[in-house]
């Protein structure tokens, strides 16, 4: 935590993702990265990148002042599920969720109307902190 507070950083890219597990014996970024004032926090709000409760947990440490929303999207966003393709990778899209062949997630097909409405469903968080966190802490 040290050593985020000293190194001038200022946000963290996709919370919860791509980051060491999140863990009661040592928290790591995503930890640190909820506890410092300082810093802001990307979320992807699809309810499949990070589960809700997460989202909420974040929603309740950070407040609306620091979290921003963005989607992580790929070229399937807003087209009809089925193949795509990635970094030259086979993408299934289905329900929402656009995945590897293996499993994992392969980015999102989220539109940022959806985060929108999602993070308010998810947080129960009003309007005026919703468009914060859509739009105004981004600029």
């Amino acid at each position: 935590r040290e050593q985020m507070k000293h190194s001038r950083a200022s946000h963290v890219t996709h919370l919860y993702n791509a980051q060491r597990e999140f863990k009661h014996r040592e928290p790591g970024v995503t930890g640190h990265a909820l506890l410092e004032d300082n810093i802001y926090c990307e979320l992807i709000a699809d309810g499949f990148h990070v589960c809700p409760d997460m989202i909420k947990l974040a929603y309740e440490l950070k407040g609306p002042d620091k979290i921003e929303l963005v989607t992580d999207s790929m070229r399937a966003k807003g087209m009809p599920e089925g193949v795509s393709e990635l970094g030259g990778q086979k993408v299934i899209v289905k329900d929402k969720q656009a995945r590897l062949e293996s499993g994992n997630l392969a980015g999102s097909v989220l539109q940022y109307k959806d985060a929108f409405v999602n993070i308010m469903k998810f947080t129960g968080c009003s309007l005026e902190d919703a468009i914060k966190m859509t739009s105004l802490n981004q600029a």
